[in-house]
């Protein structure tokens, strides 16, 4: 039997940690503050509810702390010393033990816990305060437990129901993730695969170099795909719109593209046809021809595609 001073000691401590004020509640989550001993660990209620399970999550990936200690401090009981024994971890897999306090502590209530509540043998020492009754603890820590309807075993509930929703989540997300894989390795890639081949077919190599170089022509982002190789090549595959001289003379036209990035008039350029227009507006279409020319290919080559895209 437990003596009548325990269950008097329980409840001073239990009834002095009622009496204590609201703590201050941390609206933040701080891992740093996720602690090892149980008695330097922040009670749950002291986090503000929307990062309650942050904190729940990081201890439980913690586990609860069982040092296993050569010797553990000993605690006068009358002419005899009781001290704690790590033995109980075998029995009470959620037992906690702090080495700052010389205190026992419980895992499942300390997380599950709900405030507020009328507590029964000691329930706020095994979470809160601290239980040192060594000379009675097995008892004290049967009677904690109690019976199946006890605060205790609906902590035990809700760890459960709590670990059995993490690991469902974390099902789901390896499911998604293989079909994810499914969608994208069986049907994404072979489609794009299939698309490739299509475009290769209706389009002759020279058609895929001319759609590869007419983008270097685009206005947007201060002319950033702008390329004079791939652009002097077009006038090498045009060439029956070019003379020979032409060819030959493009690259120092392609120079053009100094002198519209400095223009304020072609910063808000943000396709080739407005290109077109802002070169006609400020006349450079007669001082670089060679490229308006290139340019004027580049608006054409929409309506020479066209029953391809309608094949699409």
């Amino acid at each position: 039997m437990v003596d009548r001073a325990s269950f008097e000691n329980v409840n001073v401590a239990q009834h002095e940690a009622e009496l204590e004020p609201p703590p201050n509640i941390v609206n933040e989550f701080n891992p740093n503050e996720i602690v090892c001993d149980p008695g330097r660990k922040k009670q749950i209620s002291e986090y503000a509810p929307d990062i309650q399970d942050q904190v729940r999550r990081a201890y439980i990936l913690k586990g609860p702390m069982q040092p296993d200690l050569s010797s553990f401090p000993r605690t006068p009981f009358g002419s005899v010393t009781r001290a704690f024994s790590k033995s109980w971890y075998k029995n009470y897999t959620w037992l906690e033990y702090s080495e700052i306090k010389d205190a026992a502590y419980y895992f499942y209530c300390f997380l599950f816990k709900q405030p507020g509540r009328a507590e029964h043998f000691g329930f706020e020492v095994f979470t809160k305060c601290r239980y040192r009754d060594w000379k009675h603890a097995s008892q004290g820590l049967k009677g904690h437990v109690g019976s199946h309807n006890s605060l205790h075993n609906s902590c035990v509930k809700h760890y459960d129901d709590y670990n059995n929703q993490r690991q469902s989540v974390i099902s789901h997300s390896t499911r998604h993730k293989a079909w994810l894989h499914h969608y994208r390795a069986e049907i994404f890639y072979v489609a794009i695969n299939k698309i490739c081949m299509e475009m290769d077919h209706r389009f002759s190599e020279g058609n895929n170099i001319i759609l590869d170089c007419f983008p270097c022509l685009d206005p947007k982002n201060s002319f950033s795909k702008f390329d004079v190789d791939k652009l002097a090549r077009l006038a090498d595959i045009h060439h029956a719109d070019f003379f020979d001289d032409d060819r030959g003379t493009i690259r120092d036209q392609l120079t053009y593209i100094l002198q519209v990035k400095r223009n304020a008039s072609f910063s808000t350029c943000e396709d080739v046809q407005c290109l077109a227009m802002k070169m006609v507006q400020t006349k450079k279409h007669l001082v670089f021809p060679l490229v308006y020319k290139l340019i004027e290919l580049a608006l054409i080559l929409p309506v020479s595609t066209s029953s391809v895209e309608r094949a699409f």
